[in-house]
């Protein structure tokens, strides 16, 4: 994965047959992921103009991550967030959004994490819902009230630049 996220980011390597390579090398292996290491492909793919892997591989790790996703800790949570965030993909959203209900005395997160987590958040929302956006607001505001006094508490506590960021995280989120 680090080979895909340095030729992405460092070198900008867009040569087609070095991506199937990578590709074709991370089908045979994928069982072998962590969800870590499927974000950081996903992400690394996702980036570049035009996509050099095909949608197999994309599909095929949204797949994976999704059979995983009842499994995860806040922080792999916070990886699938970002890894798959280009994807807009309003099932994994959703399915995220209320593991983010259910398991929030299981990830316990407070303070700097917790304002990570919704920055996350945030920025994996989709854009769009179309005609079920009524619905989509009220979901998340179910989230949010289920997080507001942690919130609140994580608020008083953070730093300047924490405080910026959650500002940031629900204006983005009240605003869509």
């Amino acid at each position: 994965m680090y080979l895909a996220l340095h030729l992405a980011f460092e070198v900008k390597s867009n040569d087609k047959s070095v991506w199937r390579a990578i590709e074709e090398a991370a089908l045979k292996s994928m069982h072998l992921f962590t969800v870590t290491e499927m974000c950081q492909l996903e992400w690394a793919t996702s980036q570049l103009k035009p996509k050099q892997t095909t949608a197999r591989l994309n599909t095929l790790l949204l797949a994976e991550i999704l059979d995983k996703l009842y499994s995860c800790n806040a922080h792999e949570i916070m990886h699938i967030m970002q890894g798959f965030r280009s994807k807009q993909n309003k099932n994994l959203y959703q399915k995220i959004r209320q593991l983010l209900i259910d398991q929030k005395q299981t990830f316990d997160l407070k303070g700097a994490d917790l304002i990570n987590m919704m920055y996350m958040f945030a920025s994996f929302r989709p854009k769009t819902f179309g005609v079920y956006r009524i619905y989509a607001e009220e979901e998340l505001n179910e989230m949010l009230a289920h997080y507001e006094h942690a919130l609140c508490e994580a608020a008083e506590e953070a730093d300047p630049e924490q405080v910026t960021r959650l500002a940031q995280a629900l204006y983005v989120l009240k605003t869509d």
